[in-house]
């Protein structure tokens, strides 16, 4: 069972493309965190989170099981590469937003 399927919001999600991901990024962006609403919106980005994870998981378990596996070796390098570092370096991500 995928993580995913336990949160209904995110089965559409396929972290190997951000296409699916930055929908949900964008609307976490859009959220004017505020005192009543930062432990919802913690909660939906660890979500969002989980999933990602749960991929990056599987990318590693297929190429340490198989090291002569290239397109899994692939694979690991775009989910690393293009997704991971959408994510983590989003143009108006920063972690600093939870200050304001």
């Amino acid at each position: 069972m995928s993580i995913a399927t336990t949160y209904p919001a995110y089965t559409a999600v396929d972290p190997l493309e951000w296409s699916t991901v930055q929908p949900h990024i964008d609307a976490l962006l859009a959220v004017e965190l505020r005192g009543e609403n930062v432990d919802a919106w913690l909660l939906q980005w660890s979500k969002l989170v989980a999933v990602m994870e749960e991929a990056s998981a599987q990318v590693y378990r297929d190429v340490t099981e198989d090291t002569a596996d290239e397109a899994a070796e692939l694979l690991a390098h775009h989910l690393r590469a293009a997704v991971g570092r959408s994510i983590v370096h989003h143009e108006r991500f920063d972690v600093g937003m939870l200050k304001r």
